[in-house]
């Protein structure tokens, strides 16, 4: 369960902007009650990574305490999809998947995780000199891994009804599991209200539940799983639900007719009220800092510059990575770049010409 309360500044540039669009200001990832006409599109592709290179702020973990550098540790890459279509004025689809790379420090190379966000937004209110437009959301929320793995210096349990001590393996041995994933129903509530022709605020309020779950098939290699009492632990604190709660602050700012800046800041909360075990205290809150620049050098064109810094990682970002077992490889502050491009266009008079506007 996510909720999320969100204050941000969005721009009304029709004024401003030397050939505006119907579609701008750029939609992108903002939270915002304001939404697309009927037959609008917009549509975003951003690549986004941290690695040595790029982080100048050494927000990755690269060392660990006491050890050598680790390198590549926290190293991330992805791909993101923003898509935006109104079906009618006042109801809006949108859709962002995504395909994520973060090296954890595993043996078998990086996490794979592979996201989807839907959203229908409903107009219930239009703004008023007094008061903001108001719309309302239902999303689904959903993100699975492969590649995870945990590898075992030694085992115990029990065989045949045979107690089994701690046994130091001579060879490390991995055991690789099928895959994790998590799922999120919710709603959410958008208000925002324009103050000028170049800016304006919005807040999101927002509410959902996880769901987490590990697949069942994995590869053992040469050890019995009826040994594994360690490994049938860890089965079980993937298997949970959770509930999210957030809240924040932002901009958006027109600098010029084909230049926009924005800048967020979110609180998020996790409770853990379902999980039979649960990490520390510490790691049930994040705190997200976001912005991006955009250029727009027509109406139907944007490339932008984003950037995210997180001071607990992915929580509540990615719930399956927080279980009690992981949390606390995840505890610390992370961040990364991206770069983007955004194509508007109105299929109105296309998908409905016979029809009056």
């Amino acid at each position: 369960m996510t909720a999320l309360f969100c204050l941000s500044a969005t721009p009304v540039c029709a004024e401003f902007l030397d050939e505006p669009a119907p579609g701008l200001p750029l939609y992108t990832n903002i939270p915002t009650a304001y939404m697309l006409k009927k037959g609008q599109f917009e549509g975003s592709a951003f690549y986004r990574t941290i690695n040595n290179v790029v982080d100048v702020f050494n927000f990755k973990e690269s060392v660990v305490p006491g050890n050598e550098n680790i390198g590549t540790r926290g190293d991330y890459h992805g791909l993101q999809g923003i898509f935006h279509f109104g079906v009618w004025d006042g109801l809006q689809v949108s859709y962002a998947p995504e395909k994520r790379y973060l090296d954890a420090g595993l043996s078998t190379g990086d996490l794979e995780y592979t996201s989807h966000d839907v959203m229908l937004k409903q107009k219930v209110l239009t703004e008023d000199s007094w008061y903001p437009t108001i719309s309302l959301g239902a999303f689904y929320r959903g993100n699975r891994a492969q590649n995870i793995s945990r590898t075992f210096t030694s085992v115990s349990g029990s065989f045949l009804g045979i107690s089994i001590p701690p046994t130091t393996l001579a060879d490390p041995a991995t055991i690789s599991f099928g895959g994790i994933e998590d799922d999120s129903f919710g709603a959410s509530l958008f208000a925002s209200k324009t103050f000028s022709p170049r800016w304006s605020v919005h807040g999101m309020a927002e509410y959902s539940r996880n769901n987490v779950n590990s697949e069942t098939g994995i590869e053992v290699g040469s050890l019995d799983v009826d040994l594994l009492t360690d490994f049938s632990n860890i089965l079980e604190t993937s298997n949970y639900n959770s509930n999210t709660f957030a809240f924040g602050v932002g901009g958006v700012f027109q600098i010029t007719p084909k230049i926009m800046l924005s800048a967020d800041y979110k609180r998020i909360q996790v409770s853990r009220s379902d999980e039979s075990e649960k990490p520390a205290t510490a790691f049930n809150s994040n705190n997200v800092i976001s912005w991006q620049i955009s250029y727009l050098p027509t109406s139907w064109f944007a490339l932008t510059a984003t950037g995210t810094y997180f001071t607990n990682q992915f929580l509540g970002e990615i719930p399956s990575l927080y279980n009690a077992r992981t949390a606390s490889r995840f505890d610390k502050d992370y961040g990364y770049i991206g770069f983007g491009i955004t194509i508007f266009h109105d299929f109105a008079s296309t998908l409905f010409s016979g029809e009056r506007f």
